[in-house]
């Protein structure tokens, strides 16, 4: 760094940036590493032992720079703004960290995401086989009743024709007939065991009018509105003819989601808009016949038994949680 080579060819470069006069070989003077202009120490107060570590590093090719006090300005300028990028960068890839860190929770809740629905659709799928296994062994045991049916009815044709019956038609079909309503009646059972009718919605042949007041009653009592299918009305509508309403009839998909509808029905009543609706089972005519005898004895009974109530088709009362028959349609 001091100046004892040959004088350089641009003459403005051997003059001293601090006194403006030129830098003689031998003279303790320093080069800037940024604009190259030469400074002699006193110029630039530089310590005779800062000026002999200069020298040493230069020969050693240690890569230590030194700037003139006006480069020293702007590399200071330099050093701030590259502190400020610096800054910058840290807060940058500690929001690079966080995304990333955020992005592996995100996959991670996906993948767990995944893996529940995965498990649902298995959930599904045995639920869907274990109800078909349950309707397989309901229709196995409809076929046996059907064929259970059928053999009486073929022991009481035989019967008929050892007493004498062959040849009076009266005599001979009424089994037929009555083994006919006795099917028929099993069948429609069948039919309706996941029905159930709605009473007190308004009369009108708009078919969607009447859909969305279903949807509407099944949502009010907080139940799945797509478990629980309208059907339609039940009998013919007269033109010109003033009657109640008639009443609607819904299938429910499961026997759990009629039982929770019905449980829920209970409180129509204290719901405002909803207390002149109800809902019961959808009952054959023989069942209905059945309830209505069912009741008229209730009412009977009850002079007696305060507590008693219908239960599964009898009329019982519960003793120390012990179930007794009061009366039965099967006596």
């Amino acid at each position: 760094m001091s100046k004892t080579g040959s004088v350089s060819e641009d003459l403005n470069l051997n003059i001293c940036a601090g006194c403006k006069i030129e830098v003689g070989v031998g003279e303790k003077a320093v080069q800037c590493d940024l604009c190259n202009n030469w400074v002699h120490n006193a110029c630039g107060s530089m310590p005779d032992d800062l000026y002999k570590l200069l020298v040493k590093y230069e020969k050693k090719k240690t890569g230590v720079k030194w700037f003139c006090n006006a480069c020293e300005i702007h590399m200071g300028k330099v050093r701030m703004e590259i502190k400020v990028i610096s800054e910058k960068q840290v807060k940058v890839e500690l929001r690079v960290d966080k995304i990333e860190t955020n992005w592996m929770d995100i996959k991670r809740e996906v993948t767990e995401l995944k893996n529940e629905l995965t498990d649902l659709v298995k959930e599904k799928q045995k639920t869907t086989e274990m109800m078909s296994v349950k309707m397989d062994d309901k229709m196995g045991e409809l076929k046996e009743e059907i064929g259970e049916i059928k053999r009486s009815y073929s022991e009481m044709v035989q019967d008929n024709n050892r007493m004498g019956g062959e040849g009076t038609g009266l005599v001979s079909n009424a089994p037929a007939r009555a083994i006919k309503i006795e099917v028929n009646e099993v069948m429609e059972r069948e039919k309706r065991k996941n029905n159930l009718v709605i009473f007190g919605i308004d009369e009108t042949n708009d078919e969607m009018a009447t859909r969305a007041k279903v949807s509407t009653i099944v949502n009010a009592l907080g139940l799945e509105d797509s478990k629980i299918k309208y059907f339609g009305r039940v009998g013919r509508l007269v033109p010109g003819v003033s009657a109640r309403a008639r009443i609607v009839r819904v299938v429910c998909e499961d026997a759990e989601t009629k039982r929770n509808c019905l449980k829920a029905a209970n409180r129509l009543k204290t719901m405002e808009g909803y207390a002149n609706i109800y809902m019961a089972l959808d009952l054959t005519k023989v069942q209905q016949m059945q309830d209505k005898e069912l009741r008229e004895k209730l009412k009977e009974i009850r002079d007696v038994h305060k507590e008693a109530k219908i239960n599964n088709g009898d009329i019982v009362i519960f003793e120390q949680n012990n179930r007794r028959v009061l009366y039965s349609l099967n006596q």
